[in-house]
């Protein structure tokens, strides 16, 4: 809701399309792990497994 709310006072679309930030950190993984923090990755990790499951 909160991301719906803020895209569309940015007068964006209300639709936030996944794939887009999805495609840019495959491309850029290396980068983006490099300078990640183990508890942030830890997070992450956590967050992606919910939305497996």
């Amino acid at each position: 809701m909160r991301l719906r709310h803020t895209r569309e006072k940015n007068k964006q679309p209300g639709a936030f399309a996944h794939v887009v930030p999805a495609h840019q950190l495959t491309r850029d993984r290396d980068e983006f792990f490099a300078q990640i923090d183990d508890e942030s990755l830890d997070h992450f990790e956590d967050v992606s497994k919910l939305l497996q499951s």
